[in-house]
């Protein structure tokens, strides 16, 4: 089913949660908080409520009526105050605080916990040791407190505030520790019953216990004995419940960001799921309802708060929908807006995320053709979450993918493209090189000129950091791809290819990969439409005077052709020089004459 939050205190402000019936009121509210924190949301303790009625932490979702047939809408209210004074303070400042909160909280709750248990170690052991001395059984006190601390140490609190919440124990629980209340409270009567009858064998002045009282010496002894594993049996029973049940509610808000999705604590009776597994029982009713239904509140409310935790959520489903058409449509579209959010919140993004993405595109290239590039655009459209995909190890998939999609679609590849070599700044091998070199050159041979643009303007930046890694032949073909932009209908393309040109000519090595390919005559044709505009002297310039200069040191062996095409290309600049200081006289004449 699919859950809607209000925010009863941020309006305009819907949370989508993606649940299971048997999913606990506090896995929703852990979702919700963590959703606030990355939203930069001051998340004021609050409570769920639905249909006006506030609903337990501990309750299942179809305990309070919610069921899996339909989709529900509750709100979260804020509550005045919290009983833990010094959490007020802290605010969801940045996308990790949540968690931090939360690890806070349970650290001052075990301390505390601990500090109780010890002083009621300390209280019953004065108690006992002033009782000891008025009976004068000194050799007692130590058995005897160790017992009491220990039947007393299973007394954990009732109930904790965490988080503006309230953690309860069950009422099997309560059960379990009235048996061992009752277990206590016959132990007490055994002990008293061994120290009285003690008492009277060594009231007959007997130094050594008689024969006939010792079987009951050790009768009472062995009662005492079985009482006190009876009362550590139930007394464990009832701490190993507590805590499994405490586990279930304090378990997903102890989570971060980034696997809170991934690890989940099942009701009790039941093993540990996998992930949201209620999305292959909604799949297998109606997925393409669901898919719309999910895509509807996508589309609807692009302002609300999306709950990216679930983000996992609709991976599962897009796998799960993807024979069946229109659906594996929806639910990539779906991916595809949820990303689009992920790309101004990349620490959000999860390495598992990044590895299911690509597969699934990889797997149905058919499907995901337009919006799966679409998908791989908002994936690699941040440096960050580019690093991701870096160290998720997928860098060779995602080129794979784009490849493989480039026959069909060349939208935005030139934008994915740009991403990986931002990334690869630093991190660049040859082979990672090469490729991002071809996915350019496949942008500018076919690709509209805006992706050329952009294309172009990443290549220069490749060119300046790693050129030394690139092949010969690539970097000839290249030259080639350049020329051939220089037909194009757009200046500012054309402009461009010219300046990559000249920086690709401006190292050594790249001059003496032109002369091998004789392509001395292309750049200066390719110069020579733009002499007239400033951005083709700001090219040409720089470019002349780094061929002459390597020529002048002998780094270069170049032939009549070639020194006749760098006389041309000076006689242009120097007529182009010439035309703009004649400009400049006619308005100094035209100033004067006015």
């Amino acid at each position: 089913m699919i859950v809607y939050l209000q925010l009863a205190a941020c309006k305009g402000k819907t949370l989508l949660i993606i649940a299971d019936a048997a999913d606990t009121v506090a896995r929703i509210k852990a979702l919700a908080y963590h959703t606030l924190a990355a939203e930069d949301v001051h998340a004021e303790a609050f409570r769920v409520y639905y249909k006006g009625k506030s609903l337990p932490e501990f309750l299942t979702l179809e305990d309070c009526g919610l069921s899996n047939t339909r989709d529900h809408v509750v709100e979260l209210v804020p509550v005045q105050s919290l009983a833990q004074a010094p959490l007020q303070s802290l605010s969801f400042a940045d996308n990790e605080h949540a968690a931090k909160l939360l690890q806070q909280e349970m650290h001052w709750f075990s301390r505390r916990a601990r500090l109780l248990h010890a002083y009621r170690i300390l209280l019953f052991f004065c108690i006992f040791t002033s009782l000891a001395s008025l009976v004068s059984f000194l050799w007692y006190i130590p058995m005897i407190s160790v017992l009491v601390a220990g039947i007393e140490l299973v007394n954990v609190p009732q109930f904790s505030d965490l988080g503006g919440f309230t953690v309860q124990m069950l009422q099997s629980s309560i059960a379990h520790m009235d048996r061992a209340k009752y277990f206590n409270f016959l132990w007490a009567i055994a002990i008293a019953a061994m120290i009285a009858l003690l008492g009277l064998d060594f009231g007959d002045d007997c130094d050594i216990v008689c024969e006939e009282d010792t079987y009951l010496t050790l009768g009472t002894y062995g009662l005492l004995a079985l009482l006190f594993l009876g009362t550590s049996i139930v007394s464990w029973w009832s701490s190993f419940n507590f805590r499994r049940r405490a586990g279930d509610l304090l378990e997903p808000y102890l989570l971060s960001i980034t696997n809170i999705n991934s690890r989940y604590f099942a009701p009790p009776g039941t093993s540990r799921r996998t992930p949201l597994p209620t999305i292959d029982e909604l799949s297998s009713r109606d997925t393409l309802a669901f898919v719309q239904r999910i895509h509807a509140f996508l589309n609807e409310s692009a302002s609300n708060c999306l709950l990216l935790c679930q983000l996992q959520s609709v991976i599962r489903l897009l796998e799960v929908a993807g024979g069946t058409g229109q659906a594996s449509e929806l639910a990539i579209l779906c991916l595809e807006r949820m990303l689009r959010y992920l790309s101004t919140h990349p620490t959000l993004l999860e390495h598992g995320v990044v590895e299911r993405i690509q597969s699934h595109l990889a797997s149905n290239p058919i499907q995901a053709e337009q919006p799966g590039l679409t998908c791989l655009v908002h994936l690699c459209a941040t440096d960050q979450a580019c690093q991701h995909v870096l160290k998720a190890g997928t860098l060779e998939s995602l080129r794979d993918i784009a490849k493989g999609l480039l026959p069909k679609s060349n939208n935005s590849l030139a934008t994915i493209t740009s991403a990986l070599m931002r990334a690869n700044h630093y991190e660049a091998t040859s082979e990672d090189v090469e490729d991002c070199v071809f996915l350019v050159r496949c942008v500018l041979q076919s690709a509209p000129n805006g992706d050329c643009y952009n294309a172009l303007a990443c290549l220069n930046d490749l060119l300046e950091l790693h050129l030394d890694e690139i092949n010969d032949a690539t970097l000839g073909r290249l030259i080639i791809s350049w020329q051939a932009l220089v037909e194009t209908s757009d200046v500012e393309v054309a402009i461009l290819a010219a300046q990559a040109c000249a920086s690709f000519c401006h190292h050594e090595h790249g001059l003496q990969v032109m002369m091998q390919y004789q392509m001395l005559d292309s750049m200066v044709s390719l110069l020579r439409p733009f002499l007239s505009v400033d951005e083709g002297m700001l090219v040409a310039q720089p470019f002349y005077a780094c061929v002459r200069r390597l020529d002048m040191e002998g780094g270069l062996d170049l032939d009549e052709g070639a020194q006749a095409s760098l006389t041309a290309l000076r006689s242009m600049i120097a007529e182009r020089l010439e035309v703009a200081d004649l400009e400049g006289e006619d308005m100094d004449v035209m100033d004067t004459s006015s």
